[in-house]
């Protein structure tokens, strides 16, 4: 049999179980207002009791109310819980490192801009999407971190910006919504992520784009930036008249991505490298273990072993 090594890694969590601090309330609907209105900046999570309540629980925070509830939370029940906590605490990690995080319900990525290789307009960044899980119902408290290289390009002016080419090039293409401020409600979903095709530039200010709901919004140019897909970059370089591939930024996000080499030619060992280079990110100081405050009022630790799983492959 042939063993295959996988871009997953063991996870500890210390301790096991936590005391921390909830509210409890009748419904979600109940429970979503009071967080949107009342804990917006703490770090939660929420889920069903057996009575049909809705249990609003702390991880993180503000200094919590003397007259909250507190309840044991053992992570092996709750195996969505355990793995959001593992996540929310190596964002933490990530950010006082300086990185660019971002996290939804299919994990989260922390990524690190290249300023050697920025050029253009475009920023380039390297770093890991990442989501953790617990694989086996028997095993409660045995976690695994699985984790994908990414290479990725920001244009780092919106359709705003002085410099007329970007705009010029927008309508037709795709474009990544990123405001500055709590956007409507309609929009959350689209916050820092493709939103649709410009359609037309309506005034000196506003666009019309067709979003991915089906929806034809007008929404102001400052916080629309072109989605740095192979065809925004390859339009907008033909546009700067950029035609040796060396100064190419697709070809600059291909070799961070460790498709090609440095000297062009595709990458055999991509998948090896790839591992490597993920290690490499999660590594700091440490070639056996990365390990991360908890996310908790309850001092722990989360653990992520550094060598990454096998397993046994019949090729019959």
């Amino acid at each position: 049999m042939d063993t295959l090594i996988l871009n997953c890694f063991p996870v500890e969590l210390s301790p096991t179980a936590l005391t921390l601090p909830f509210r409890e309330y009748e419904s979600w609907d109940e429970s979503r207002e009071a967080l949107n209105e009342e804990f917006r900046t703490y770090s939660t999570y929420r889920h069903p009791t057996e009575d049909g309540h809705i249990r609003l629980l702390f991880f993180n925070g503000p200094d919590h109310s003397d007259s909250a509830d507190l309840a044991e939370v053992d992570l092996g029940r709750y195996a969505n819980l355990a793995s959001r906590l593992i996540e929310r605490s190596l964002n933490c990690h990530f950010r006082s490192l300086g990185m660019e995080v971002a996290s939804d319900s299919f994990g989260s990525t922390a990524l690190r801009r290249q300023p050697d290789v920025s050029r253009n307009g475009i920023d380039l960044h390297t770093g890991i999407a990442f989501q953790a899980r617990r694989p086996f119902r028997d095993e409660p408290y045995v976690f695994l971190l699985s984790a994908q290289w990414e290479a990725r390009a920001l244009f780092k002016e919106s359709l705003s910006a002085q410099e007329p080419i970007v705009q010029n090039l927008s309508v037709g293409l795709p474009v990544l919504y990123r405001p500055t401020t709590e956007p409507p409600t309609d929009l959350l979903q689209f916050r820092g992520r493709y939103i649709g095709h410009v359609r037309e530039l309506l005034a000196s200010h506003e666009a019309s784009v067709y979003c991915r709901d089906h929806q034809l919004r007008t929404l102001p140019l400052d916080v629309l930036f072109l989605e740095a897909s192979s065809e925004c970059i390859r339009t907008y370089e033909h546009a700067l008249g950029i035609r040796d591939q060396k100064y190419s930024i697709w070809r600059a996000i291909q070799e961070l991505s460790l498709v090609l080499t440095p000297a062009g030619r595709r990458n055999a060992a991509v998948l090896r490298d790839r591992l490597h280079s993920i290690r490499a990110f999660l590594s700091g100081s440490s070639q056996d273990s990365l390990v991360v405050p908890m996310d908790t009022y309850q001092p722990g630790t989360v653990t992520v072993g550094l060598i990454p799983l096998r397993a046994q492959s019949d090729p019959s």
